[in-house]
């Protein structure tokens, strides 16, 4: 599953000020790649895996299609 971490509901909705990628580590998520998206304050983090039975509201499924993943993936 590919992740979205919004930095925005982080901070403003839930009070958590660390970078994602350590978030991540401390909710034990694993993931392939993750890449900042500074234009929408998210970090998007594919491939994850070990996730909590209920993300934080600040993590939701990162949806995309085929041939944007790969683009994205690539860059």
């Amino acid at each position: 599953m590919d992740l979205r971490f919004s930095m925005q509901t982080a901070f403003q909705d839930c009070n958590e000020r660390r970078h994602p990628q350590i978030v991540m580590k401390e909710l034990g998520i694993t993931y392939d790649e993750g890449v900042p998206q500074s234009i929408c304050d998210q970090w998007w983090f594919f491939n994850c895996s070990n996730l909590p039975k209920v993300l934080p509201l600040f993590l939701t499924e990162l949806v995309l299609s085929q041939e944007e993943r790969m683009h994205w993936l690539a860059g």
